[in-house]
Order: structure tokens, then C-alpha cells, then sequence
């Protein structure tokens, strides 16, 4: 007997005829695990600021390089600012040097941690500026080291922070909590305990706020969002939807990266909140972005009609009601294979549907590949025919 052809071959694999609707929706979740996966290379959760090393040589260092963090951590208790802000600011640059392991762990053991937290709640700009940076930078670091700043009651006093008149203080403190909140779960809900949400769509609300600021509110927006075991509290997240659906239109690639990942995260879950999606009206601007020129905004606008795509019938009917199948067939013909893998993935979940959604799709895919005509009556005849054998 002749072999089968890798073209029957990869058909078979993606067969589910004879399995319950259940079952394909298992087998869909399972594929978005796997997907999820890869999203490792496309969203960092955390960052560390970073000082360029000439800024570094040119600043006048009243504790030069070598000088014990001890006797650094010493001067944080000093009468004079000038000396705590001096103090602030070694810490700061030794752990935001450009390619280097930034000694988190040898500041941590000086003991510091707690006067750096208090300094936030002074009434300086610049120390609290400077300490919120040091702030970011441990926890950008492990779970543990994330974990001592929490520990040490940062997070209210950060959250603070956010309705600061100052955009530099409030950039740094909105960076440092998406830094927490991005290492973990249990991380995340305790800035979401902490009252963040309002403080943060208000700010995100700001008319002509400086970009970099909008930048790194909208990360972390995204982290908040963000994460399965557990979920994060729908009552709280949710919240975000119409501030969304406003930044979903801004004109910023990086804005839309973070804005559409958010979506993503909120349509990763049960169809209770991908309905939230759909009454918000995100769904045909996230369509629109999958063919956005950056693929920063297009990897997570795919996945978040992908993942809007496991809800429910009516859910799926209103993607395809926004015209997403051509998109989906662009994305196929690009030569990036983690993207046509999500494309498949997405246009496997309208297979998934109902019968007039699979009817749909062959009738695109036959009359795209211009095989036969949908608005010519013996064509139709012939399309209802063979979808009468799918």
C-alpha cells in the first residue's frame, strides 16, 4: 500500500470529527498552554532601570567606587539630605549598571531595605525619586528579594506615590510595582489589595502624559492583568476594560504591546470575562491590530482574538463578524512561525464552533483561494453540497 502524503498527514492531526464539543475545547485549552509558553520571548515581566556608564563617571560621587555598602547604608541615617541623597544614589547606580549581575542581594544584607522604604514617604521629590529607583532594581530581582521590599511595607507608600505632581517620582514608583507584580501571582494580588487600580486608570486617564510614563503605566496595567495560578480578581481587573479601550487607539507601538497583552490576559479565562472583552468593544480594534507593522502589537492582539476565540458560540460569532478571518490568512503567509502557529491555533478554535461557523470558514477559504464563487448560484449549490459532507 502507498504511503500517506504529508499532506493527508498534517490534515489528520488536525481532525476532531467524532470528539464532543468538551473534548475539543480540552484539546484547544491544551494548545494554549503551549502557546503561552512562548510569550516568554515576547513580554518581560520585569525590568531593571538601567544608568548609562558615562552618566555614571560624570556624576560627582560622594562615595566613590569601592566605598563599603555599609558604610553607604550609614549615610541613609544621616541629618543632612545632601548625604541620604547621596547615599540613594551609589545604591542606585551599582544596581543599574549596564551589562552587569547587579549586587541585589549584597545591598539587601546591609540592612537598608526599611530606611529606603521610609524615605518614599518624605516630603523630597528627589529622595523619593531616588529611592523608588533603588526600589525597582531589587525587585527586579528574585522572588525572595522582591519579597523583602514587600516585606518591608513598600507597596502602600508606592501606591502613594502615583498621585504625586512630580512625573519622575511617579514613573519610578508606577515601575516599581509593576516589577512586584510581575514576579508572581501572590505578588500581584498584593498590589492589587493595596487600592492600585484607581490610582492607576486615573493616571492612565491623564490627558497628554509624557510618553514614557504612559509606557511603563500600561506595563504594568499588563502585569496586573496577568497570570493563572490563581487567577487575579476579576472584580478588581476587570475595572481596566474602558481605559483599554482607549489605549487600544493610541499611536505608540509600546503602548499597544502592554494594552494588547492586557486584553489577552483578561480573554485567558473563563467566558464571563471574555465577555467583559466583547461588551467593551475591544474586538474589532484588536482585529484590526493583528496587521499592525510591529510585531510587538501584533503577536498579543493574535492572541487575544485567539483566546477571545475559546469563549462561547456567540462570542466566536462576533470575532468573525469583525472580519477575522482574511486577517487570519494574511498571518498565515508571514514567515514567522510562532505567529502562524498562533493564526492556526486561533482559525482551529472557529473549526471549533458551531456548524455555520465551520460553514463559514470553508466557504472564505474556497472562495479566497478563488476555487468557487459564493454569490454565483451554481457555485452555491455546489458549496452547500460539500459542506453538507464536512
Amino acid at each position: 500500500m502507498a504511503s500517506k502524503g504529508p499532506a493527508e498527514n498534517r490534515l489528520k492531526s488536525y481532525k476532531t470529527k467524532g470528539l464532543d464539543v468538551s473534548e475539543v475545547r480540552r484539546r484547544r485549552e491544551e494548545e494554549g498552554v503551549q502557546l503561552r509558553r512562548s510569550r516568554r520571548e515576547e513580554q518581560y515581566s520585569k525590568r531593571r532601570n538601567l544608568t548609562d556608564v558615562d552618566e555614571l563617571e560624570a556624576e560627582n560621587a560622594t562615595f566613590p567606587e569601592g566605598t563599603p555598602f555599609t558604610e553607604v547604608a550609614r549615610a541613609l541615617f544621616a541629618n543632612e539630605t545632601e548625604q541620604q541623597l547621596a547615599a540613594l544614589a551609589r545604591f542606585r547606580k551599582a544596581l543599574s549598571k549596564f551589562g552587569q549581575s547587579p549586587p541585589i542581594q549584597e545591598v539587601i544584607d546591609t540592612g537598608c531595605v526599611p530606611r529606603v522604604v521610609e524615605i518614599l514617604t518624605f516630603d523630597n521629590p528627589s529622595l523619593q525619586f531616588e529611592a523608588a529607583w533603588v526600589l525597582t532594581n531589587i525587585a527586579s530581582g528574585s522572588s525572595l528579594q522582591t519579597r523583602t521590599v514587600i516585606g518591608c511595607g513598600a507597596v502602600p507608600h508606592l501606591v502613594k506615590l502615583l498621585t504625586s505632581q512630580h512625573e519622575f517620582v511617579l514613573e519610578q514608583a508606577v515601575w516599581a510595582l509593576g516589577n512586584i507584580a510581575g514576579d508572581s501571582p501572590e505578588c500581584r494580588d498584593v498590589i492589587l489589595g493595596s487600592a492600585i487600580m484607581p490610582h492607576l486608570l486615573k493616571l492612565l486617564l491623564v490627558p497628554d502624559l509624557n510618553l514614557t510614563v504612559l509606557r511603563n503605566a500600561a506595563w504594568t496595567l499588563s502585569n496586573l492583568c496577568r497570570g493563572k495560578n490563581p487567577e487575579p480578581p476579576s472584580d478588581v481587573t476587570l475595572t481596566c476594560v474602558p481605559v483599554l479601550a482607549r489605549l487600544l487607539y493610541h499611536t505608540d507601538p509600546d503602548v499597544l504591546c502592554h494594552s494588547c497583552w492586557t486584553a489577552a490576559f483578561i480573554a485567558d479565562g473563563p467566558d464571563s470575562r471574555i465577555q467583559r472583552i466583547v461588551d467593551g468593544g475591544l474586538v474589532n480594534r484588536l482585529v484590526e491590530l493583528m496587521l499592525h507593522h510591529e510585531r510587538s502589537v501584533v503577536t498579543p492582539a493574535l492572541r487575544a482574538v485567539g483566546n477571545i476565540l475559546t469563549g462561547d458560540d456567540v462570542q466566536t460569532q462576533v470575532v468573525i463578524n469583525c472580519s477575522v478571518l482574511p486577517s487570519l490568512i494574511t498571518i498565515l503567509a508571514t514567515p514567522h512561525e510562532n505567529l502562524r502557529k498562533e493564526a492556526c491555533w486561533a482559525i482551529s478554535n472557529i473549526t471549533a464552533g458551531n456548524r455555520v461557523q465551520i460553514q463559514v470558514y470553508v466557504l472564505y477559504r474556497l472562495s479566497e483561494c478563488n476555487v468557487l464563487d459564493p454569490d454565483n448560484e451554481d457555485h452555491r449549490q455546489h458549496l452547500m453540497a460539500l459542506l453538507a459532507r464536512v
